[in-house]
């Protein structure tokens, strides 16, 4: 009798001490294809590994392929699959320590996914107050949020006449906090000269295109918003994608390998100036495999209009209007990325103000300067300063990967600091992962959106 190796044989072996046997002979031609997932599998190729086990399932219908899927949505980090999978198999195998095993597996993929979730951090402070979080404008006083991934952010509240206000805050997944942070008078500092920031757009009548959907947004991907000018309209999407062999079972006899659904939801951007809300309301969606097409009937994401860019930029959420859509790149050069980049949405941003220096060789520097009150201890250097600012400079470079961008930032320098004794030791920042720029100048990733600043064009002297 051939015997049949899963991958689960191998890759449990420190759990149950020992790799189990299917109880059914298996057909030779399962067994190229879970030797080939288990290749794919050690291999971190989760995709292929993936797409392996499943035509081995479809042959070979054990439960322990259907492990072997589960554990590689694991691994490439799609914990609800994953969880999903795990529950499946639980159902499938009579085993009892196998069931246990998938049980406490579902327990760790809960806990994950509770620990990874997005919370609320709401910031109370005084009327008409700026408030930061982590670099990014969130909105203004008596009271600003943001939803926000586990972490720690910098909290920071600046009013008009330069008072500031600064904290840093630990966020728990799926744990909403509350904080009060005021403006100190103590804590004054020059106010910057920052340029006009345009009004936004007088109508938001048109179509828009979503060029990035992340998280709860995710199921928005590729969907298309068309509003008039009062802000009220449709968002509607319509998707194909490939349906795994094991759930064309639950489906109408003679369905075919993709599955197809309409999406449609009543849309209302509400809210005023620059920050706004699009309420996504009455869900409803049709669908050629109705089990697997369920989705939220009400939505909500917070959203900025911004200053030279025709859509609207979120967390979660990025449209542009289709006009700008349609000029997509499709790959870059260093010679492409030329010029000055200002954040307008990266949470990990080490100051406001920050900018993006980039030559035609990819290598350029970002400049960003930081400030805080003094602690204790720091207040003896400067006895006569209330706080302190700190211009940095990191070098930087950008990585192009066919159509994938990183941006690598060195050691930062300090170029200047209000109170030597007092500025410490610069932040180190993480690598920025980036997708090819989806409208002409700028970079987009999840969570992450940077617009190049337009050069002033120079007029010529009459003569």
């Amino acid at each position: 009798m051939t015997r049949l190796v899963f991958s689960l044989l191998a890759l449990l072996a420190p759990l149950w001490g020992v790799a189990r046997q299917p109880k059914t002979p298996p057909v030779s031609e399962a067994q190229v294809h879970v030797d080939q997932g288990n290749t794919y599998f050690d291999a971190k190729q989760w995709d292929q590994a993936i797409a392996e086990y499943t035509v081995a399932l479809a042959l070979d219908p054990h439960p322990d392929l259907v492990w072997n899927i589960a554990r590689s949505h694991e691994e490439s980090g799609r914990l609800a699959e994953a969880r999903a999978l795990f529950e499946r198999y639980a159902v499938m195998t009579s085993v009892e320590a196998d069931q246990e095993a998938a049980r406490s597996k579902i327990e760790a993929l809960v806990a994950r996914e509770a620990k990874a979730r997005k919370a609320l951090l709401t910031v109370e402070t005084e009327a008409d107050v700026e408030v930061r979080i982590g670099g990014v404008v969130v909105g203004r006083g008596p009271t600003a949020s943001a939803s926000l991934l586990p972490g720690r952010y910098r909290v920071i509240v600046r009013a008009q006449d330069g008072r500031t206000g600064e904290q840093v805050v630990a966020m728990t997944g799926g744990q909403d906090t509350r904080i009060s942070l005021k403006p100190d008078a103590k804590a004054k500092v020059a106010v910057r000269a920052e340029p006009a920031v345009p009004p936004p757009p007088t109508t938001w009548a048109g179509s828009y295109a979503v060029v990035v959907a992340e998280g709860e947004a995710g199921l928005l991907s590729g969907a298309s918003l068309a509003l008039d000018a009062a802000g009220a309209g449709t968002v509607t999407q319509q998707r194909k994608r490939p349906l795994e062999p094991w759930r064309l079972q639950h489906c109408q006899k003679g369905h075919g390998p993709d599955l197809e659904s309409d999406v449609r939801y009543v849309a209302r951007l509400t809210g005023d100036g620059l920050e706004r809300t699009l309420e996504l309301t009455s869900g409803e969606t049709t669908c050629s495999c109705a089990p697997f097409c369920k989705i939220p009937t009400d939505l909500s994401f917070p959203v900025l209009a911004q200053p030279d860019f025709e859509g609207l930029i979120g967390t979660e959420l990025i449209l542009t209007r289709d006009q700008s859509a349609g000029r997509m790149r499709v790959r870059v050069t260093p010679a492409d990325l030329t010029g000055t980049w200002q954040p307008l949405l990266w949470p990990a941003a080490p100051g406001p103000g920050a900018r993006l220096e980039l030559g035609a060789d990819g290598n350029g520097a970002l400049l960003v300067t930081a400030s805080g009150e003094f602690l204790s201890w720091q207040r003896r250097a400067c006895p006569s300063q209330a706080s302190w600012t700190m211009d940095l400079r990191y070098p930087a470079r950008v990585e192009i990967d066919g159509t994938h961008l990183r941006l690598v930032f060195a050691l930062p320098a300090t170029t200047a600091c209000s109170c030597p004794g007092a500025c410490g030791t610069p932040p180190r920042l993480a690598v920025v992962e980036l997708g090819v720029p989806p409208v002409p100048n700028t970079m987009v990733g999840p969570g992450v959106f940077w617009h190049r600043i337009p050069v002033p064009t120079q007029l010529a002297e009459p003569k």
